[in-house]
């Protein structure tokens, strides 16, 4: 898969560094098997979204340079779209914009959603191939700046043991 382009944070948060971690993902829960969960459910919904719901297409025969074209995704960024967050001082994290790269006729959608409750901020190393997954908690819309409270793919992912190994 062509590597993707990271989500983008304004850490204004003293209590937290996030290094070179980039945020890719918010989640609501933690799926042990492979690390994803079910998505934060946002208010505002990306053009995209709009879009899809609009004009689901029926025509199998239709291009996927046309799907790209008319969504604005591109290989490296298979969402069309950059989330934009803010980590406020007071550790609440603020869903800013959505920034459509690939599509200039598109203006960013202005957002400021303050994100509320119990949910995982998902973050990859951009400098480093694979990119490990780190699990940032929020409780209350409140991060948890305890970087032992945090969670690594690797303290989360473990194999299934009911099913086989390949081959056997």
């Amino acid at each position: 898969m062509t590597e993707q382009i990271p989500d983008k944070i304004d850490n204004q948060c003293s209590k937290v560094d996030f290094g070179d971690l980039s945020p890719c993902k918010v989640i609501t829960e933690i799926e042990p098997r492979h690390g994803w969960g079910p998505g934060y459910s946002f208010k505002n919904l990306t053009r995209q979204d709009v879009l899809r719901k609009k004009n689901k297409p029926t025509d199998k025969s239709v291009r996927l340079l046309d799907v790209y074209n008319k969504y604005g995704l591109a290989s490296c960024l298979w969402t069309g779209y950059i989330s934009h967050y803010i980590l406020t001082s007071k550790g609440e994290l603020y869903l800013e914009k959505y920034q459509y790269p690939f599509k200039d006729e598109w203006p960013d959608d202005i957002v400021n959603e303050k994100l509320e409750g119990d949910f995982w901020l998902v973050l990859v190393n951009t400098n480093y191939i694979p990119r490990p997954r780190a699990y940032v908690p929020f409780i209350n819309g409140i991060i948890v700046s305890d970087r032992s409270q945090w969670k690594t793919q690797a303290d989360l992912v473990k194999p299934d043991l009911d099913e086989p190994e390949p081959g056997v």
